[in-house]
Parts: C-alpha cells; sequence; structure tokens
C-alpha cells in the first residue's frame, strides 16, 4: 500500500537502517515515488493497489547494512512483497527513525492508542513482546512495561 509515515505527527523525513536480513528472504524492496506526480491512491493495510511506478520513482533493494533516508513530505513509499524461501522463520530487523516538524506539536502515544482500535493495541503489544524475546536473551518483556509504554 503507498503511504507516506506518521498518521498523527508530521513527520518530515524517515530514516531507516536494516541491521539484519536472513539470507533466506527475497524480495521485499522499498519503492519510492513522488507524491505530486502519481496518483497513488492510499488505502488500508491489506489493500493491493495496482499503480505503475513511472519515470520518477525508484525501487531501493533491502540488504544488510542499508541505510536509506528519503523526505516524507515529498514521497510515497511502499514495500513489495517479502518471501520466505527457508523452513525456518525469518526476519527482517530495522531501526526506524522520524524527523519531525518542529513547528508542530507532537502528540503523546496515550492519544494515538486511545484512538486505536483494541486489535491494533494488541497486535503492537504482541510485536513489542515477541521483539524482546527475540533480543533481549529469550526474556519476555513484562506486561506492565508494555502498557506503560503504550501510556507514555
Amino acid at each position: 500500500v503507498w503511504h507516506q509515515d506518521g498518521r498523527h505527527d508530521a513527520v518530515q523525513a524517515v530514516v531507516l537502517y536494516y541491521y539484519r536480513v536472513d539470507e533466506a528472504l527475497r524480495g521485499g524492496a522499498v519503492e519510492l515515488a513522488d507524491k505530486g506526480a502519481h496518483d497513488c491512491g492510499f488505502g488500508q493495510p491489506g489493500d493491493v493497489l495496482d499503480t505503475q511506478l513511472g519515470r520518477d520513482g525508484c525501487t531501493v533493494d533491502v540488504d544488510e547494512g542499508l541505510l536509506l533516508v528519503f523526505s516524507n513530505m515529498q514521497l510515497v513509499h511502499r514495500v513489495l512483497t517479502l518471501t520466505n524461501t527457508g523452513t525456518g522463520c525469518g526476519s527482517r530487523d530495522f531501526l526506524a527513525f522520524f524527523v519531525l516538524d518542529p513547528r508542530e506539536p507532537v502528540l503523546p502515544s496515550s492519544y494515538v492508542f486511545q484512538s486505536a482500535m483494541p486489535s491494533q493495541i494488541a497486535a503492537a503489544g504482541h510485536i513489542l513482546d515477541l521483539a524482546c524475546e527475540r533480543h533481549c536473551s529469550g526474556q519476555r518483556l513484562p506486561a506492565d512495561i508494555i502498557e506503560r509504554i503504550f501510556r507514555f
């Protein structure tokens, strides 16, 4: 789905650093396109949009060590299909930083989560828990810590 980041924040730029990409993963390139030159359409997660990228766009292959920085104001982006060719679980781990417009107010996470559906909150908590279990020597994130993160 073509999108911009920051439904509730004025995200000016996106910085992505892919620090681990399992060798069994194929695809998953990031496509970028000028939002003014394309009628990319915006949708909901799960939507499939058949949009031509055009000459003003580009495709970036994602490999371990990639640092990708782009304007969130001028570009829309999407991630192409990612396939695991292995037999176990595959992962593509990255850090995302969002450069915010300092002239705009920043809403607390608690506001964002108040407007979220319960299933979205549960999914976010599950993702946090799995990430901690994978990267914190198998330890799970205590439920009260997850709750504090969402209330921040």
